[in-house]
C-alpha cells in the first residue's frame, strides 16, 4: 500500500516494521524450539554410563544409563519415589530412584535376571541431598552390617549423585526437554510472547491504514485533496492532521474521525511513580467506542488544547472536557467501549 502523503507513508511504514519485527520474534521462537528437540536427541543418542559421569565436571540433568544386576531397599522420599542401593557386574555400587508407575515391573525383571545379567535402566543425574544421604548412610550400614559408610566417604563409596531411572531408553517428552533444554525453551517462550504482544496490535493497525482511509473516503482522490488543502493543519508532536471536516491521528493505529462523529473529547494525563509521562486526547464517538488518540510528550498540553479548541469549532454540539457526569452521561447514550 503506498500513499501520497509523507506523514501517512511514514506512519504505515512505522506499523510494517512491527510486524516484521514480530515475525522475526516469532521466527526466532520456533528455532529454538527446534535447537531444543535438536539437542534432546543428541542427548538421547549420545547417553554416557552413570559412573563415567561421575567423573566429568558438569553432572547435573545428564542423561545416562546404568546397568543393574542386583538391590537393595533404602526408603521412600514420597509415596511415588522410592530409592534403591544398586549393584552392577563391575562391583560399583549406586543409587536409584524409581517412580511408582515403573516400580513393580522394573523390580520384578531385576528379581527374574539370570547370573551376572544385566537390566539397563535410564534416566537423569541428580544431586544427593544431605537428607537422601543421611538415611542412606544409616540404611546401606545396616544392609552390611556394619559402620564403614560415613559422611566423609560416602562420595568415595556411592558418589554425589544418583539415578533417577526409568526403563525407557529414549527418555523423551515434555519433561526430559524441559531437562536437557530449558536454556533453548526460556528463549523460545519469551520470543514467542514477545513476538505475539508486537504482532498482533501492529496487523491490526496496518490494517487500519486502509480500513480507515477507504471509510472516510471511497475516493481516493478526495482525501489527497482533503490533507494537501493549504488550510489543513500538521501537528508534528501529536502526528496529527487537523482538516476541514476530519481530525486524523496516526499513532500506533490510524484513526479518522469526522468532526460531526465525535460526542465527548477531552486530554488524559499519563503519570508513572507520581511523575507526568505523557498526554493522550481521548474521544468518545457515535459508534459507542473510546479511544486515545493523539499521544504527546508532557509538554504538549497547548497542542491538545489546538485539537480541541478545533473539535468545539467544528463540532458545536461535542461535549469538551472531563467529568464524572460527561463520561456517566456518553455511557448511558452509547453503548461504549473503549479501546
Amino acid at each position: 500500500m503506498e500513499f501520497n502523503n509523507v506523514n501517512l507513508e511514514k506512519g504505515y511504514k512505522k506499523t510494517k516494521r512491527k510486524v516484521i519485527l514480530g515475525i522475526l520474534c516469532l521466527a526466532a521462537s520456533l528455532l529454538f524450539l527446534v535447537l531444543a528437540f535438536v539437542k534432546l536427541a543428541n542427548a538421547s543418542n549420545n547417553v554416557e554410563e552413570f559412573n563415567q559421569i561421575l567423573f566429568e565436571k558438569n553432572r547435573d540433568d545428564r542423561i545416562a544409563y546404568l546397568d543393574v544386576n542386583g538391590y537393595a531397599y533404602l526408603g521412600t522420599e514420597s509415596d511415588y519415589k522410592h530409592f534403591f542401593l544398586t549393584i552392577n557386574n563391575a562391583n560399583y555400587y549406586n543409587i536409584i530412584s524409581l517412580y511408582e508407575h515403573e516400580y513393580d515391573e522394573i523390580l520384578d525383571e531385576l528379581d527374574a535376571l539370570p547370573e551376572n545379567e544385566c537390566l539397563r535402566l535410564y534416566g537423569y543425574t541428580r544431586p544427593v541431598t544431605s537428607e537422601l544421604k543421611e538415611y542412606a548412610i544409616e540404611e546401606i550400614n545396616a544392609i552390611f552390617e556394619d559402620d564403614t559408610l560415613n559422611s566423609a566417604n560416602f562420595e568415595d563409596y556411592i558418589g554425589a549423585y544418583y539415578l533417577e531411572g526409568t526403563k525407557n531408553n529414549k527418555v523423551s517428552g515434555l519433561g526430559a526437554i524441559f531437562q536437557v533444554s530449558l536454556d533453548q525453551l526460556l528463549i523460545a517462550a519469551l520470543a514467542l510472547i514477545f513476538g505475539l504482544i508486537i504482532l498482533i496490535p501492529s496487523l491490526k493497525a496496518k490494517e487500519s491504514f486502509g480500513d480507515s482511509i477507504v471509510a472516510a473516503w471511497p475516493n481516493r482522490t478526495e482525501y489527497e485533496n482533503e490533507l494537501n488543502d493549504p488550510s489543513t493543519i500538521w501537528i508534528e508532536g501529536l502526528k496529527t492532521y487537523l482538516t476541514d471536516k476530519h481530525l486524523i491521528s496516526i499513532g500506533d493505529e490510524l484513526n479518522i474521525y469526522d468532526y460531526q462523529d465525535i460526542v465527548l473529547a477531552y486530554p488524559t494525563r499519563y503519570s508513572y511513580n507520581g511523575v507526568p509521562s505523557y498526554n493522550v486526547l481521548t474521544i468518545g464517538d457515535k459508534t459507542g467506542q473510546i479511544k486515545e488518540i493523539s499521544k504527546g510528550k508532557i509538554q504538549t498540553e497547548n497542542l491538545h488544547s489546538q485539537v480541541l479548541d478545533t473539535i468545539a469549532e467544528k463540532n458545536p454540539n461535542c461535549v469538551i472536557g472531563y467529568s464524572l457526569e460527561n463520561l456517566q452521561q456518553y455511557h448511558l447514550t452509547y453503548n461504549t467501549k473503549k479501546k
